[in-house]
């Protein structure tokens, strides 16, 4: 069993790097919307939650286009990783278009996407025929936060993470056979 030993250092350390390397790797992905993404609601939601993996730098785009196809947000706070998108009272019914871009505070990473939400009701829009014809169009994402510092690439941490492993569990097979030794 002593032979062992010096094995235990470099199975923790290993461990604890495997664990580590998926929330590195997690980018700023989208983990949770209310309403829920693809739902169908009775009434015209007063507001939007998105919330993301990681927390997303000043300067989120997010876009909610109502039943008419207008873009209905008044205000988006972002608290921590989730943004809160304050919607018109005035948006009309019908298929809501959710849209997002956010770079990664944590990473830096640019993680974009979106969704629908359908209200029941038929919209009284002042021009065209509704939302679900009306394309959702969003400029290119542009990050509007003080440049940061650069940071390593997801494929940099995984090699690093991997070199780092093996590294002490070669040092605690070279500490143990030098036990043995001796």
């Amino acid at each position: 069993m002593n032979r062992y030993l010096g094995l235990g250092p470099a199975v923790l350390v290993a461990a604890l790097t495997t664990l580590a390397i998926p929330t590195a790797l997690a980018h700023g992905d989208l983990v949770r919307t209310i309403p829920k993404a693809n739902s169908v609601r009775d009434e015209v939601p007063d507001h939007v939650l998105l919330e993301f993996s990681q927390r997303p730098r000043k300067g989120a785009d997010i876009r909610v286009k109502d039943g008419c196809g207008d873009d209905v947000v008044r205000t988006v706070q972002l608290q921590g990783a989730t943004a809160h998108v304050e919607i018109d009272p005035e948006a009309q019914p019908g298929h809501f278009r959710i849209a997002y871009g956010i770079v990664s505070a944590v990473d830096g990473d640019a993680t974009q996407g979106k969704f629908a939400v359908h209200v029941r009701g038929r919209p009284e829009c002042s021009s065209g025929p509704g939302g679900y014809e009306v394309p959702l169009q969003r400029p290119p994402l542009q990050d509007t936060a003080a440049p940061e510092p650069e940071t390593t690439s997801n494929s940099q941490l995984l090699l690093l993470g991997t070199l780092g492993t093996v590294g002490l569990a070669g040092l605690g097979l070279v500490l143990r056979r030098g036990r043995e030794v001796s």
